[in-house]
């Protein structure tokens, strides 16, 4: 049972820039939206990943840690594709989408391997939570709020606070969800 963790924070904050912690040959960065990463490496990345190219990196099981840079864009990509579309449906499918994918970490990977999600957060009625689309995953995915334990999937959340420099990032700070600065 793989276990996957959510680095939450606004843009800008840090999250992408926090990866330069990682030597070059223990993860692999899963780029959803091609963007560049915010400084010079040697990490091995996969840019315009999707659903089915992330399932399937996850089930060669070939490094303990994988980064899923930018996880809420895997929806929003989606959405967009089906727009057009109407009813309810197209939200049913984007929210199980993402859950398997979900589950696809928790189950199909070694016991030994972390799944890294770096999403943009969003507060409402007071909690954190990851960005996403439609209230399927809002409303019955536990993993994705800051709740109390003993509900839904357990998963480790920090949210990337970013310490601005003269309008850059001088430094990312990733902490865990609820604490204290």
């Amino acid at each position: 049972m793989g276990l996957p963790v959510l680095i939450l924070g606004e843009s800008g904050s840090g999250k992408s820039a926090s990866l330069r912690n990682f030597p070059a040959d223990k993860v692999a960065v899963l780029n959803v939206a091609s963007k560049p990463l915010p400084f010079r490496s040697e990490l091995m990345v996969r840019n315009g990943v999707t659903y089915d190219s992330i399932n399937a990196s996850l089930k060669k099981n070939a490094m303990k840690a994988y980064v899923i840079d930018d996880a809420q864009y895997l929806m929003s990509f989606e959405f967009f594709a089906h727009a057009r579309e109407a009813g309810y449906q197209k939200y049913t499918n984007l929210g199980k989408n993402f859950y398997d994918m979900l589950e696809n970490i928790r189950v199909g990977t070694s016991n030994d391997t972390i799944v890294y999600l770096l999403s943009h957060i969003e507060q409402s009625d007071g909690k954190y939570k990851m960005k996403t689309i439609g209230k399927m995953l809002d409303e019955k995915c536990f993993i994705l709020q800051n709740r109390s334990r003993g509900q839904g999937h357990q998963a480790q959340i920090y949210n990337a606070v970013g310490r601005h420099h003269n309008g850059k990032i001088a430094y990312g700070n990733v902490r865990r969800l609820g604490d204290r600065q």
